[in-house]
């Protein structure tokens, strides 16, 4: 299938998943993970997302918003 009708199908799925009350992040991690497993296969989907996931969390410029915002609720 053409990458371009996957997006197109993967951003209709998100929206479907948000109008079904589904938190946005988790929606967009779905339809971001579907989407590549359906280009590329499940293997490399599966360890992308975890290699990204880890990647932010390790980002130091990452952490000083979610710090400073911790700070502002405090």
């Amino acid at each position: 299938m053409d990458p371009v009708t996957v997006g197109l199908l993967g951003m209709a799925g998100m929206f479907l998943l948000i109008a079904l009350h589904v938190p946005i992040g988790i929606a967009m991690a779905f339809a971001g993970v579907a989407g590549v497993a359906w280009l590329v296969g499940p293997g490399p989907a599966m360890s992308l997302f975890s290699i990204e996931a880890a990647s932010a969390i390790a980002n130091e410029n990452l952490a000083i918003i979610a710090v400073f915002l911790l700070m502002g609720s405090f």
